[in-house]
């Protein structure tokens, strides 16, 4: 089965191939970012979260749900992140 998302820009980063290992896909964790695109699209690029939804844009995704990226600390192991960008104009 596929990790990634049909409906959904692919642009493969950091941890695409598992470099980290496969995440347990307990939960799904939802951030909001502080900044905005496309500064928040080149932090997703480099590993710190599976999918990045801008404002104005379309979603992407950067490495496969089940793989473990870095965005949540000791939870990174648990299920894929998902970065809303949260800047306020």
């Amino acid at each position: 089965m596929s990790m990634w998302a049909p409906f959904l820009d692919h642009d493969p980063g950091a941890f695409a191939n598992y470099e980290k290992g496969r995440n347990r896909k307990e939960c799904v964790k939802l951030h909001r970012t502080y900044g905005h695109y496309p500064g928040d699209y080149a932090i997703g690029k480099r590993g710190f979260f599976q999918f990045y939804v801008p404002k104005e844009k379309p979603g992407v995704q950067f490495a496969p749900a089940d793989s473990v990226c870095w965005d949540s600390g000791e939870w990174n192991d648990s299920g894929p992140g998902i970065e809303f960008e949260g800047r306020n104009e």
